[in-house]
């Protein structure tokens, strides 16, 4: 059926669905059309949103362990992930980070707790009764809380590398507690994505937030371009779009009546109103595509409009 449609159509059709490159006309004219062989073009833009599902299995996660451990009852909201730079983010220079590495990826994966966070599961965890930190200076942790920090490290170790087992096997290992600003800057040159935890308690509300490596979402997008079967290597928004055009692109037919002949010397002394006698029979016409004759058929009415019924349908002689 798509010899049907004459180059023209094509590029129209190809230019409006955004298949502009060049070879990709004479290919639907030579018949690759119904493979729907139009791979899935690399994007600019890596769709985060498939973090989103791993994140939230974090989130419920951390709230199940804290509210278990810590704050019954504790309920732990999340924004949606977002790629930042990480020199330019505020919390980041007010919290406590745990760094956790892969020998699979580059890049590091940090854990940024606010320090009233820290201070207020540390002082749930004893019971209570802690007025304030233990330490005055916001660049060192006491003892007991790099203890209490690489528990809740190890803790959060576990179920980390199950969430985002759904996207990549890493075995992170937890790197480093309270890793200094230097340190951090290393993993700066690239952006990181980014989600915040939030819980409320005493009217206070307290922040915890995840990053994952550009180096990671580099991986995954060349994971997900190279691996399933061509099907899903095809682009469903493009595959949809240039079904579409093609079955609803309007094809030009035009039915002929058939044919006489007439003296010249008749031809030029025609006038409006004459008439000239046609000996004919019958009700078969042909349908024409440009000049090739593409179908035979028998005029008649159809919902009070005329219509052709189709009897025979003629390959194209044309080559693509």
């Amino acid at each position: 059926m798509s010899e049907l449609l004459s180059v023209e159509i094509l590029e129209d059709i190809l230019a409006t669905t955004g298949a502009t490159e060049d070879g990709e006309i004479s290919r639907v004219v030579q018949g690759e059309f119904p493979k729907f062989d139009f791979k899935v073009k690399k994007r600019s833009e890596f769709d985060l949103s498939i973090f989103e599902n791993s994140f939230d299995l974090v989130r419920a996660a951390v709230q199940t362990e804290i509210s278990s451990l810590y704050l019954p009852e504790c309920q732990i909201k999340r924004d949606g992930a977002e790629l930042i730079d990480l020199k330019k983010y505020d919390f980041r220079a007010k919290a406590v980070c745990l760094q956790f590495k892969s020998n699979a990826i580059p890049g590091s994966f940090f854990v940024y707790f606010g320090r009233d966070t820290l201070f207020c599961l540390l002082n749930e965890y004893l019971g209570g009764g802690l007025l304030k930190r233990m330490s005055k200076n916001d660049d060192t942790l006491t003892d007991i809380e790099v203890s209490f920090l690489k528990k809740i490290g190890a803790r959060l170790l576990g179920f980390t590398n199950e969430a985002l087992n759904d996207l990549e096997v890493l075995n992170l290992e937890l790197a480093s507690v309270n890793l200094s600003e230097s340190e951090q800057k290393k993993s700066f040159e690239n952006p990181h994505l980014v989600t915040e935890l939030y819980f409320s308690h005493k009217d206070t509300e307290f922040k915890i937030a995840f990053t994952v490596p550009s180096e990671f979402l580099t991986h995954m997008q060349e994971k997900l371009s190279d691996e399933g079967d061509d099907s899903q290597k095809r682009d469903p928004e493009w595959q949809h779009a240039i079904t579409n055009a093609f079955f609803t692109a309007k094809i030009p037919l035009v039915v002929s009546l058939g044919s006489f002949k007439i003296p010249f010397a008749k031809s030029i002394t025609l006038k409006e109103g004459d008439f000239l006698p046609w000996d004919r029979s019958g009700n078969q016409v042909v349908l024409f595509q440009g000049e090739e004759v593409r179908m035979k058929g028998n005029l008649g009415v159809v919902n009070e409009q005329f219509a052709v019924r189709v009897n025979e349908v003629f390959q194209s002689t044309k080559q693509g």
